[in-house]
Parts: structure tokens; C-alpha cells; sequence
């Protein structure tokens, strides 16, 4: 089961025209295996008006990160991950601060933009990654008292 989105970045003009879907099944039979047949099943066409958040950045610092993007929605889902963990946030505008990250941590990031209802959400941004900062080493002066004679 396998799912594809085509997006209006990657075909700009899309409105407005006719278009027809094609699938094509070619068995190259190249590694001397003969493959089975393939079947096309569950056709979704489908027009998305929200659309997609642009330019997505992210500043990390320490614990937080400011997330930047440009976009047109009423709110958007902000949706980071690490190797273990996946969390969605909702916001208003952009930036949007995230909080209570972990230090040293690698993470993977990607916006969708919200229009008039929750159901009706854009495709999401290209994903970012981006690390959070080590822990800050603190360095103490030791005052070693000297005795005067």
C-alpha cells in the first residue's frame, strides 16, 4: 500500500485544464525474477484549496526552537519528531516558539496550513531537520584564600 500526493508546487497550473491519470506496469524482469502483475485499486483525485506553508525555518536554543514559515491559513500544525517521539502543535501565526525540548536532540519538522475547519488542512511543508544545543558547561573561578604574614 503505498500513498502520493502531487502537490500545486510541483505542477504550478494545474487549474483549468483537462488531465488524464495514467498508470503503467512494466515487468523489466532485469534480476532474472519474474515479478507479478501490479493492480491499481482506491483512486482519490482530489482539489486542495489550503495550501501548503512556504519557506519553513527553524532557529533552535537550548530547550526551544522558533519556527518560521510563510502562509495564508487560519492556524496551522506544527508536527516535530525525534527517533522515539512525535508531537503536533497548533498555531495561530508565525513564529511560533516550541517548548520543552530536549537538549542534543536531532528532530525532523513539518508545517500544514489550517483553512476555515479542521478538516480542511493543506498538504504539509517540506520537512526540516534541525538539532537542539548541547547543555551549557558553567565555569566556576575558585578563590583560594592565601594567609599574609
Amino acid at each position: 500500500h503505498a500513498e502520493f500526493d502531487i502537490n500545486s508546487t510541483q505542477f504550478p497550473n494545474l487549474a483549468g485544464h483537462t488531465w488524464r491519470v495514467y498508470f503503467h506496469w512494466r515487468n523489466g524482469n532485469t534480476s532474472g525474477v519474474q515479478q507479478p502483475p501490479a493492480a491499481v485499486d482506491n483512486i482519490s483525485i482530489a482539489a486542495v484549496t489550503c495550501q501548503a506553508p512556504a519557506s519553513v525555518t527553524v532557529t533552535p536554543s537550548g530547550t526551544t526552537a522558533e519556527v518560521s514559515w510563510v502562509g495564508s491559513s487560519d492556524s496551522y500544525e506544527i508536527t516535530y519528531t525525534t527517533d522515539t517521539t512525535t508531537v503536533s502543535e497548533t498555531a495561530t501565526s508565525s513564529p511560533y516558539t516550541l517548548n520543552n525540548l530536549s537538549l542534543s536532540t536531532n528532530y525532523t519538522l513539518k508545517v500544514r496550513g489550517i483553512c476555515n475547519n479542521p478538516s480542511d488542512t493543506s498538504n504539509y511543508s517540506t520537512t526540516v531537520s534541525f538539532r537542539t544545543f548541547p547543555p551549557q558547561s558553567i565555569n566556576f573561578l575558585v578563590i583560594k584564600p592565601i594567609s599574609v604574614t
